[in-house]
């Protein structure tokens, strides 16, 4: 890939961590339930009427560093905000840097 493609990319990525919090913005004053696929058992429940076994029996197994993107007894929708920013950054950075390391190490010549 050459680096005018890897800076379109780049860019790209940072306009869509930067836009993200809009998102959250936006669902803060839309009536509506969490976002799809971000349920936990009970969601599912009432969504579904019952739990899959799996989810059920592995539902504990992880807990989330910021769980709904914020720090505990963060309030206002600014500070929630800013802390969506730095999950989406913080994520977009942990994924990007994993792939690129990936990618080198596929790719080095042997």
């Amino acid at each position: 890939m050459n680096r005018g493609t890897l800076k379109k990319l780049l860019a790209g990525l940072v306009i869509l961590v930067v836009l993200a919090p809009l998102a959250f913005l936006l669902a803060s004053r839309v009536p509506g339930g969490p976002a799809w696929g971000e349920w936990d058992r009970d969601e599912v429940k009432a969504r579904v009427k019952y739990v899959p076994r799996g989810m059920e029996r592995l539902g504990n197994l992880w807990k989330a560093p910021l769980p709904d993107y914020a720090a505990e007894g963060t309030a206002g929708a600014g500070g929630r905000s800013a802390w969506y920013l730095l999950s989406g950054a913080l994520g977009a950075a942990v994924t990007g840097g994993a792939a690129w390391a990936l990618t080198r190490r596929l790719t080095r010549k042997r």
